[in-house]
């Protein structure tokens, strides 16, 4: 199992904040991979926010709401690993 790599999801998070979508997109691929990859059913389990955070995350993608991604991915997510 991997681990969630926190730095990468700041510099997803600061890129966002910067306006940099292209930048940010590509390292967010990478970052969601590793969260897939560290996310067990235990982990769901004994958590249950996560699920809440990936569903607020992709809803902030889909309405283009890049300031509202950041946030959830730095100050909310990342707290959680």
């Amino acid at each position: 199992m991997e681990t969630v790599d926190k730095e990468r999801g700041n510099t997803v998070a600061h890129f966002f904040r910067l306006g940099l979508e292209a930048e940010a997109n590509e390292q967010m691929t990478i970052f969601i991979d590793t969260l897939a990859a560290s996310i067990t059913e235990e982990k769901l389990r004994q958590n249950p926010q996560i699920s809440t955070l990936l569903a607020e995350m992709f809803e902030a993608q889909q309405k283009r709401d890049i300031l509202r991604l950041a946030d959830i991915i730095e100050y909310q997510l990342l707290q959680e690993f």
